[in-house]
């Protein structure tokens, strides 16, 4: 109403500003296209939230936090059990059968530790409790794994290191940057796993019956096969491939990592020890 005032009484032009609505029904009276009008002047957006830090942080830069922590913590966690291994392997030059016991009773503690940490996830929701725990649960795999083996030779020791941190690395690499449609999923590798360790109990039992070194040789291979796709399952959940990322559980995702590392050098050692052992019996 005021735009048609101003229109007839100039008086109001200088006081009176058309609205979007007052030109677009101008426009149409005089029969201009609506096309050719102006885009109208949208009013910003405002939020406003109850919570400060709803808008702190985006979940992106909190699973990149997440992500840095685990590999953080697991790196840390390796390099203490690659510096406890060969230190042990260098001091302690020969082996006596206490030793080979206390690492059964430590295999077996941290075996307990895993099952708690795995089973109650209250455990690792207090914070002083849960690094206790993940700390004492590789060293306990670490330390039981150097007191059973058969052979203190360190060029082996640190051959299998270089070869289990090879793989860990190429599993979590291609974990975290295959496509999906590419990587097994859980069913397949469900599937996989179970076969898989059918072949291996098989190969144990034909070991025992037989003595024979390539069925052992196939047994550890088999258990290598089955420790590096656990390793391309679980890269994927660290980096929020498979399930949304559990802010909380850091420190359980770095423990199973460092469990994959202890598995990886005791079975690379193992096909070490079974190759050298094999081509003496041939030679």
């Amino acid at each position: 109403m005021l735009y048609e005032t101003a229109q007839y009484y100039p008086a109001y032009k200088s006081q009176v500003q058309p609205t979007p609505d007052d030109v677009l029904q101008e426009r149409l009276r005089r029969g201009r296209p609506p096309s050719q009008l102006p885009p109208r002047a949208q009013p910003p957006f405002v939020r406003f939230s109850a919570d400060p830090e709803e808008f702190s942080e985006q979940p992106e830069d909190k699973t990149v936090r997440f992500i840095n922590r685990v590999y953080l913590f697991a790196g840390l966690l390796i390099f203490i059990t690659t510096v406890q291994l060969l230190s042990i392997v260098f001091l302690l030059k020969e082996r006596d059968k206490y030793m080979t016991i206390a690492g059964f009773v430590l295999l077996a503690v941290g075996f307990v530790l895993l099952i708690i940490f795995n089973l109650f996830a209250g455990v690792r929701r207090i914070f002083v409790l849960n690094y206790i725990l993940a700390v004492l649960l590789v060293e306990c795999l670490a330390l039981g794994t150097i007191f059973v083996l058969p052979d203190y030779d360190i060029r082996y020791v640190a051959l299998a290191i270089v070869i289990a941190l090879t793989l860990l690395m190429l599993c979590y690499l291609l974990g975290a940057w295959l496509p999906k449609n590419i990587l097994p999923n859980e069913i397949v590798i469900f599937i996989a796993l179970g076969a898989l360790m059918a072949v291996a109990i098989a190969c144990l039992i034909m070991y025992f019956l037989t003595r024979d070194r390539r069925y052992e040789l196939g047994f550890n291979g088999v258990l290598l096969v089955v420790v590096m796709i656990s390793s391309l399952y679980h890269a994927q959940v660290v980096h929020g491939r498979r399930f949304e990322v559990i802010f909380k559980d850091n420190v359980f995702c770095a423990v199973t990592i460092g469990v994959h590392f202890v598995l990886l050098f005791t079975i690379s050692h193992n096909l070490i020890q079974n190759i050298m052992q094999f081509k003496e019996l041939n030679a």
